[in-house]
């Protein structure tokens, strides 16, 4: 059982690989205008700023991915250090490392997660209630 899950794990980092490369090829053709619900409101979009934030990531300009948006920018870095634990608990057969990584995704962070995302919006409207 062991084995597949090492082929599993490797699988699934191709398949990031392969993704990241995918994103930073298209994300110089999506076109970043266009009208917005919540822009056309005059309110800031929850995810205003994503897509550039994720492109900007994947080109390594951390500084201006965190100006666009800081919330998808810290659940990008949660992502890869979620993956590194895996990849090393399973890997490596590190027990601490696949601790870590059962706690980083549990329901209980991705409830802290949820909550993290309705501060977030609430602080980005807070000038406009």
């Amino acid at each position: 059982m062991k084995e597949y899950k090492k082929q599993i794990i490797i699988i699934f980092d191709i398949v990031i690989i392969l993704c990241v490369i995918c994103v930073k090829q298209i994300t110089h053709f999506l076109s970043f205008g266009g009208s917005c619900y919540f822009a056309d409101k005059g309110l800031p979009c929850p995810t205003c700023g994503g897509t550039r934030c994720v492109k900007n990531f994947f080109t390594f300009n951390f500084k201006e991915a965190f100006n666009n948006n800081q919330f998808i920018f810290f659940l990008i870095v949660y992502g890869i250090i979620l993956l590194f634990h895996l990849n090393i608990g399973i890997l490596g057969s590190k027990e601490k490392a696949t601790k870590a990584a059962v706690k980083m995704s549990s329901p209980t962070a991705i409830i802290v997660w949820v909550i993290l995302y309705v501060l977030f919006i609430f602080f980005r409207m807070i000038h406009i209630l």
